[in-house]
């Protein structure tokens, strides 16, 4: 089991493009308390408490494994002030949901992925359930109100993966483009192959 868990948790990262710069207060003041509303219920009153002027679009839960208590969850939101469409979203509510996460990320084969490369099950389905679930319709919705805002996309652990797969997915469909998306993931588990790593990095200029 441990050597399972290690396996799982072990990332494969490509080194960042030269033109994506660090920032720490972006990071800390800004993706930091935005990845945590995710763990909400009510994330309106996490963005009230940090943000001046946030608007929270919509918090959605789906059964996203077999265990029926297991949940994935996300949000998006609009920062007028910092002119930003927010996606985030929650990382793992549970031992037996890490122990699921674990199972299909490194004994089930991987889903192949839009823009290349292969992806575990759970984050694959995780995403795609919420995607379909409302994050689509609600992403477009918001970069049909907002065209000139940036978009931040974030999460912490299982949230992190799921907001990796959001950032390269909205790129590969075309729903944006490259430029306006920026990733920061807190804790993130290994969530694809190589070939994945390095097409995810091709795409996303702004990632860390």
């Amino acid at each position: 089991m441990i050597f399972l868990l290690w396996q799982f948790c072990y990332s494969t990262l490509a080194a960042p493009t030269p033109n994506a710069t660090y920032s720490d207060v972006l990071a800390r003041t800004k993706m930091l308390p935005l990845a945590s509303a995710a763990y909400s219920k009510w994330p309106q009153d996490c963005l009230t408490n940090r943000f001046t002027n946030a608007v929270l679009k919509r918090r959605l839960d789906v059964e996203c494994d077999p265990v029926k208590v297991d949940t994935c969850s996300g949000y998006s939101a609009v920062l007028n002030d910092d002119k930003a469409i927010v996606l985030g979203f929650r990382g793992t509510s549970g031992f037996l949901q890490l122990l699921e996460e674990a199972d299909q990320s490194v004994l089930m084969r991987k889903s192949p992925w839009i823009a290349g490369g292969k992806v575990s099950k759970y984050f694959n389905t995780a995403f795609m359930d919420l995607w379909n679930a409302g994050i689509r319709d609600d992403f477009n919705a918001l970069i049909s109100q907002y065209p000139s805002y940036r978009i931040w996309i974030t999460g912490h652990s299982l949230g992190g993966a799921v907001a990796s797969l959001a950032a390269s997915y909205i790129i590969a469909a075309n729903l944006t483009s490259s430029g306006r998306v920026q990733l920061v993931t807190f804790g993130q588990p290994r969530t694809g192959d190589n070939d994945f790593a390095h097409a995810h990095d091709k795409q996303v200029g702004l990632r860390y």
